[in-house]
């Protein structure tokens, strides 16, 4: 991805046989990075823009088959499972790559083995137990109005809530 003009990403990113491949790219790239330069670069950002819904599920699923078959190939999982699920949660929630019912859909209903699945699990079970998850389940939890009050009371903490 470095050193490479954004047209040149453009169009090797565009090709029919390459698109399901971004998200994978984009994983290798912040999982080889060191901490301080993991950064995503615009294209990347124009380039998922312009793909379509279908596009899209196709690119997370490839990311789903890439991270098995990295668990797979890895033999230090001790040091692989937390840094694989520390670039899941950066490209989640702070880069934006992917949306996390995506990512949790596409691990749990897209490995096609037995072992697949058991490995998508794991790594659900970690991604469920990481602070960044949480952290967001206890905001939401703690802002988002009940039903049962008053009409302006509840648009007033929606409003708070989206702000």
């Amino acid at each position: 991805m470095r050193g490479q003009p954004e047209m040149s990403w453009m169009e090797y990113m565009s090709m029919p046989s390459r698109q399901p491949t971004i998200l994978c790219v984009i994983f290798r790239s912040l999982i080889e990075s060191p901490p301080e330069h993991q950064i995503v670069p615009p294209v990347i950002y124009q380039i998922l823009d312009r793909q379509t819904c279908r596009e899209h599920v196709l690119a997370v699923n490839a990311l789903v088959d890439y991270i098995i078959s990295q668990w797979n190939a890895e033999k230090n999982l001790e040091e692989f499972l937390p840094m694989m699920i520390r670039v899941l949660n950066m490209m989640v929630f702070h880069r934006h790559v992917m949306t996390f019912d995506r990512l949790l859909l596409s691990l749990v209903l897209h490995p096609a083995t037995d072992h697949a699945s058991q490995i998508a699990m794991v790594i659900v079970q970690a991604l469920l137990n990481c602070t960044e998850i949480n952290e967001r389940i206890d905001f939401y939890c703690r802002y988002i109005p009940k039903r049962d009050v008053d009409a302006p009371e509840h648009f007033r903490r929606l409003a708070e809530y989206h702000r």
